[in-house]
């Protein structure tokens, strides 16, 4: 069960889960040598989502627990308008591939650093088990995009920029 406060951002995380499926469906448009991995980790995001709404749908209720151990709204409100701009810019041919890895790692690296799953105190069991898959597939994304960013710094040339104007 969760309190209106924590259900709130729970819609928040799970928005800011289909901003990142965003971002790296519009990476995989702009930088095709790599499609097939932005499409994973976008199909990826949708499930995180998807998992997120879960929460917020069947776990309604005053009785759970409130947003304290939550991540600070300000904090996922941030985290989206930048998400937004690198959209902005991927659309705009601003990017390479070195660019949209170290973006990706960057991002997915801040959601592991900043705990935005961590699990709240008095969570239920559901919300716990929700949260934990969340994070397990956070740190397969870091490192799914740390050795696509490592393998692309050993390719002499990151000549491939979005095409798109």
């Amino acid at each position: 069960m969760l309190k209106e406060d924590a259900r709130s951002i729970v819609q928040m995380l799970a928005d800011h889960e289909l901003a990142l499926k965003e971002l790296y469906q519009t990476y995989a448009t702009a930088l095709p040598s790599l499609k097939d991995l932005w499409l994973k980790l976008a199909e990826d995001e949708q499930c995180h989502a998807d998992w997120l709404d879960s929460l917020g749908s069947g776990a309604g209720g005053a009785n759970g627990p409130g947003p304290g151990g939550w991540p600070h709204p300000a904090a996922i409100e941030n985290s989206l308008k930048y998400i937004r701009g690198q959209i902005v810019r991927a659309r705009q041919g601003q990017v390479t591939r070195l660019i949209a890895l170290s973006v990706a790692k960057d991002l997915e690296s801040a959601l592991l650093e900043n705990a935005f799953f961590k699990v709240a105190e008095g969570a239920s069991p559901e919300v716990r088990a929700v949260l934990a898959r969340l994070v397990t597939g956070t740190e397969k994304h870091w490192q799914t995009v740390t050795d696509a960013l490592n393998a692309a710094k050993r390719t002499p040339a990151d000549a491939e920029r979005t095409r798109h104007a």
